[in-house]
């Protein structure tokens, strides 16, 4: 990759980074808004070539394709097509409080 398209790529990067960040800073939420060990994450990762949404008016809870896995809080809540039981987010109500109320079951 040539100099150019890699710090182009990397400004992005850290583009992406900084406005993830932004609303945990914002909130004083020091464990949310980052991916490193210790940090409460949700990431969804996807192949956007097979992404597919089909869901219609008739079909509204028909399920996407592509979707590979989804993490919440670091566990995987969707993986190999299916629902996988777990529930580890959380609602934040304020900031500082991030634990303050389980998620809706």
């Amino acid at each position: 990759m040539a100099v150019v398209g890699h710090a182009a790529v990397r400004s992005r990067v850290m583009g992406e980074n900084y406005k993830r960040a932004m609303p945990a800073l914002r909130l004083k939420l020091a464990d949310r808004g980052v991916l490193r060990p210790g940090a409460k994450a949700d990431l969804v990762l996807f192949d956007p070539a097979r992404i597919v949404d089909r869901s219609t008016f008739a079909a509204p809870k028909a399920l996407s394709e592509g979707i590979r896995l989804v993490l919440v809080n670091g566990e995987a809540v969707w993986e190999d097509g299916k629902a996988t039981g777990r529930r580890p987010g959380r609602v934040l109500v304020s900031a500082g409080t991030a634990d303050a109320a389980p998620s809706p079951r």
